[in-house]
């Protein structure tokens, strides 16, 4: 219903950035829940969708951080899902599209809610690299997704959402440095205990929700 809303708006008053965004938001979301449930082709639709939407926002609004930070997130999504349906060499292209993003960027990035797209960019691309079997480059990857989760999580700490992108990533990390071996594996514990006691936190704080518990 809230796609057809936006949607909607977005037709009748096409001069709306804000109904614009709203439709790229409510098609990215979708995509998601579309990717949950194995309904690939629907989701690879809905994030061409989103993409159309908001590409020409972001050309209009060079300095905007909002539509630049979701169209990060829709490429992150979109790569996840291509690397999911085996289609590597575009899942390679979509992440590169979502990092040129930040090249040409305002310089003020220190506002967490609008670079957690980015840190959602620097996830997929370490999974990408641990496709291709390049470790070191993955657990470089994920180390900068922990740094600016951690960055978002220092300034709103009670944020279920930067609590659970943190616990994922230091999973991440955690299974490079696991891969990797050696001294590694110590730090790769502690990325763990870290991972557990955020999840832990959340299931407690929010036990109606599957979705932390699964994580735990």
């Amino acid at each position: 219903e809230a796609i057809k809303t936006f949607d909607e708006l977005r037709r009748e008053f096409p001069g709306e950035a804000e109904y614009r965004h709203e439709s790229a938001e409510s098609q990215y979301k979708m995509a998601q829940l579309l990717v949950e449930v194995g309904r690939h082709p629907e989701a690879e639709q809905a994030y061409s969708l989103a993409l159309k939407i908001q590409r020409p926002l972001v050309a209009e609004f060079p300095q905007s951080l909002q539509h630049r930070n979701l169209l990060a997130w829709i490429y992150g999504g979109q790569a996840r899902l291509q690397r999911l349906i085996g289609q590597w060499r575009d899942a390679e292209s979509s992440a590169a599209e979502g990092f040129n993003l930040w090249e040409g960027a305002p310089a003020d990035l220190s506002e967490p809610s609008m670079t957690d797209g980015l840190t959602s960019l620097r996830s997929a691309k370490g999974e990408l690299l641990e496709d291709a079997g390049e470790w070191e480059e993955a657990e470089e990857s994920y180390r900068e997704a922990v740094r600016l989760w951690r960055q978002m999580f220092n300034e709103a700490p009670q944020d279920a959402a930067i609590q659970q992108g943190l616990a994922r990533s230091q999973v991440s990390l955690g299974e490079a440095l696991n891969h990797l071996g050696g001294s590694k594996r110590k730090e790769a514990e502690q990325a763990y205990d870290e991972a557990g006691r955020l999840l832990e936190r959340l299931v407690r704080d929010f036990p109606a929700a599957p979705e932390y518990r699964s994580d735990l």
